[in-house]
């Protein structure tokens, strides 16, 4: 560092160690926008960016069931073993990919004991992989061992592997963890090993705290999915050979799965009669699946928008606060200028000032970066009350994190810094001299940074305003039924049931929980809320000509006795299923309800009852279902969901029980438990509050509501400031002009409201201005709103009056100061 700059910064210290309320407003300000800028790309970058910390991420691939539609869908077992099996991919030396294993996609909450005492006070998440996983992916055990393909096949005691985290935390790193026994929903597991600290499993944003093998799903979901081809519940992951890695590697995988469909469509088996019509395509797989991703990707994209508006705003009003300061500094700067000093010399001393305060600044904004991207993770994550230690997503502050926060540091004071040093740097000496503020340059720079300022709060408060009008949308929207006192049961059993006891366990569950004291009404279905529900191929409606190409796909739900009334879910035409409909075999089903998207879409114009559908291709269809019932559409799969048709059918039995509770649902849901229990002991129960499970499906809407409401009010403060600013030094700097007009007779409430005049003029502009940004960028999140239009007239005019009030308020001090100067005070001043 040569002495030169030394001295710059040193005078810099002292300049600010004499104004310490101009600094510390100064790198407050600064600090709060890159401190947001560093919290917003630290999600980012974890969440976006970052590839998983396996071995060789760039070789991995996904392979994904899509439909004709071209919408993912999980794969069954027997598929994926075809997969795994077949010569083009890694059946033989020469397949395209060195390994392939399958995972299911998500974990369940299980309940984990050791001796006989529960571990930890909740339960935990546990996840079913393909015993070639760990293997596979290149992750070696930090103790013991970890899965391994053997571990497939039918053993007894099942094995697990634990993960760092839930070994640190709830077994405090236990070293002889390795072949002790645990008690996972019941059943006993041998410890086998403990996973490195870093792996956190396939996908950003859910870690499991255990992992089993692919085998055990029978004994943990009590129904086996591993020889049903119609079931898809798993995902799968490769790894090219390393010799065909590269920019191509996709299209070779590609190349090879469109080899593997041609072949499904002539198999005779049931894998290649319920994979006719899908595609299988090859994506990136070296950040893992991308669930968590692709939900938060455009909203955390929306919030860097946000926070890079918050810090431009910040910037300006540094820059303002740095003006301003310039200008009362214009008699230092001309005696500078007079003995000699150049100009390029004073802007450096200038920007080595502003460059002080970005480095102080910047340093609290990476403080600010490590506290806020937790509390961003815990607002992304939907939960009630997450412990932020628990979000399975690092943001640790690391090397790319320091590099932005600097880059932005640097950035931040070229665009607060420049304009005030340059324009200062041309002050006239001469008028310098003449030792009157009113010779200062006028605040033009400052009222047109405030206009900025004004303009781009608009922006934020715009955006705020229409997102939290689109979170009470959704959270106000008719579902179709009734939310309040329904509790959702998820049962299952320990271990595979045949169909006719599952249904006896089914009805006496039912039965049960209709005597509990406060429970009004039960029933059971196959599927909750949010939990998927099945669909079948291909429907054919009497009377109604299906189209070529037609999506004939369509969601199914069976229920049982009493579920439109427990569920509030009104009938609007037609009947409820009789006890005697509901039969064994699905195909000799002879009724059925559909909703109004049903109506719409088949049977518009036409009576509903009594018409008849079936299932094939027309005319080769025995139209065996009689539609008895029209029920009003329903939100299954969350808020947003737009209907589409759907057909009930009759059901004895289903793993989802709903309950209406007769007062308060809170009061009976242990009371729910118990009664399950008593029936039988060795079921795992889920009980959930709809109106919980609602409120979760907003995550991403509250995370957008919450964090623009808070930039908005930021920048609306920061707006304030700066105008407070503008005025008080205009105010400063007419001292004498306003006392020689109040001598002359001038009106006090007349110069007040002249002053704030000044004020809504400037918040005016900047408002005008900002109404086409706002349109602008409201088009640019449409996607994220609901039952409101980007260009809402309503929202732009109360963020247009919020703001002027804002303005008028934050002038409101220095037009009383101008209102009050004494002339003759002032005229002695000057």
């Amino acid at each position: 560092m040569s002495d030169g700059l030394i001295l710059d910064v040193r005078y810099a210290l002292r300049m600010m160690r004499r104004s310490p309320a101009f600094a510390a407003a100064a790198i407050a300000t600064l600090a709060l926008g890159i401190g947001a800028s560093a919290s917003i790309f630290t999600v980012l970058d974890a969440v976006l960016l970052k590839r998983l910390p396996v071995a060789a991420p760039a070789e991995l691939v996904l392979i994904d069931q899509t439909t004709e539609r071209g919408e993912q869908r999980d794969a069954s077992f027997p598929l994926f073993e075809r997969l795994r099996s077949d010569p083009g991919l890694t059946g033989t030396p020469s397949g395209v990919l060195s390994g392939v294993v399958a995972v299911v996609d998500g974990t369940q909450r299980v309940d984990v004991a050791r001796n006989g005492s529960p571990i930890g006070d909740a339960p935990a998440a546990m996840q079913l992989v393909d015993g070639g996983y760990f293997s596979m992916l290149g992750v070696r055990a930090r103790l013991g061992r970890t899965l391994a393909a053997e571990d497939d096949g039918p053993r007894d005691p099942q094995v697990v592997v634990l993960s760092h985290r839930f070994w640190s935390r709830r077994l405090a790193s236990d070293p002889e963890i390795v072949g002790s026994t645990i008690v996972v929903k019941k059943h006993a597991m041998t410890v086998v090993g403990v996973a490195p600290a870093e792996f956190f499993g396939e996908s950003v944003g859910r870690a499991p705290d255990l992992w089993a093998p692919l085998g055990m799903q029978p004994r943990l979901d009590g129904q086996s999915y591993l020889d049903r081809a119609n079931v898809g519940w798993l995902r799968v992951i490769g790894r090219v050979r390393p010799e065909i890695a590269g920019p191509a590697r996709l299209s070779q995988v590609n190349a090879a799965l469109d080899v593997v469909r041609a072949r499904l469509q002539d198999d005779a088996t049931s894998v290649g009669r319920y994979s006719r019509n899908i595609g299988l395509r090859a994506a990136d797989g070296s950040r893992g699946l991308e669930a968590f991703r692709v939900r938060f990707a455009l909203p955390l994209a929306i919030l860097a928008g946000i926070v890079a508006l918050v810090l431009i705003v910040a910037c300006a009003n540094v820059s303002n606060l740095l003006l301003a300061r310039a200008m009362a500094r214009h008699r230092e700067i001309g005696v500078r200028f007079a003995i000699g000093a150049a100009r390029a010399r004073i802007v450096r001393q200038l920007l080595t000032e502003s460059a002080v305060l970005g480095a102080i600044a910047g340093s609290l904004g990476l403080l600010l970066g490590m506290w806020g991207s937790r509390i961003l993770l815990v607002l992304a994550a939907g939960e009630v009350s997450p412990s932020a230690a628990d979000i399975p997503i690092s943001t640790a502050i690391d090397g790319r994190a320091i590099v932005f926060t600097a880059g932005v540091s640097l950035l931040a004071v070229a665009i607060f810094g420049l304009a005030p040093a340059v324009m200062v740097s041309g002050v006239d000496v001469s008028a310098s001299f003449k030792g009157t503020s009113a010779d200062a340059p006028r605040p033009l720079l400052g009222r047109a940074l405030v206009v900025a300022q004004v303009a781009l709060s608009m922006i934020l408060l715009t955006g705020a305003g229409l997102f939290l009008q689109t979170l009470h949308n959704l959270r106000t929207r008719d579902v179709g039924f009734a939310p309040d006192a329904l509790i959702e049961v998820q049962v299952r059993p320990a271990s595979p049931q045949p169909p006719d006891r599952f249904a006896d366990l089914t009805r006496r569950l039912s039965d049960r929980l209709r005597t509990v004291p406060g429970v009004a009404s039960a029933s059971f279905a196959h599927a909750g809320f949010a939990t998927g529900m099945s669909r079948t191929c291909c429907i054919a409606v009497q009377g109604y000509a299906h189209q070529p190409g037609e999506p004939r796909e369509i969601r199914m739900l069976g229920v049982g006795p009493d579920y439109f009334k427990t569920m509030g879910l009104r009938l609007i035409e037609g009947r409820d299923f009789a006890i005697h409909e509901a039969v064994r075999d699905p195909n000799r089903l002879q009724v059925a309800i559909v909703n109004e998207a049903f109506v719409r879409r088949y049977l518009a114009g036409r009576s509903a009852i009594g018409a008849r559908f079936g299932w094939g291709n027309p005319p080769n269809v025995t139209y065996a279902l009689e539609i008895v019932g029209v029920a009003r559409d329903a939100v299954y799969d969350g808020p947003r969901e737009v209907s589409a048709p759907l057909v009930y059918f009759p059901s004895l039995s289903g793993d989802t029980l709903v309950v209406r509770a007769a007062g308060s649902p809170d009061a009976i849901a242990s009371s729910l438990r118990r009664e399950i229990d008593a029936v039988d002991n060795t079921l795992e129960s889920n009980v959930r509050l709809m109106s919980s499970l609602l409120d979760a499906a907003v995550s991403r809407e509250r995370l957008l509501s919450r964090l623009s409401s808070f930039f908005g009010i930021v920048a609306i403060a920061l707006a304030a400031i700066g105008l407070y600013g503008v005025m008080s030094y205009g105010v400063a700097r007419r001292t004498k002009e306003i006392g020689i007009r109040m001598a002359l007779g001038a009106d006090r409430g007349a110069l007040l409201r002249s002053e704030l005049r000044v004020a809504v003029a400037v918040a005016a502009i900047g408002v005008a201005a900002g109404i086409p940004l706002t349109t602008i960028a409201g088009s640019l999140v449409r996607s994220q709103l609901f039952g409101i239009q980007p260009a809402d007239p309503i929202t732009l005019g109360i963020a247009a009056l919020l703001l002027t009030a804002v303005a008028a308020a934050a002038a409101l001090a220095p037009a009383r100061r101008a209102s009050r100067v004494d002339p003759m005070t002032a005229l002695r001043a000057e």
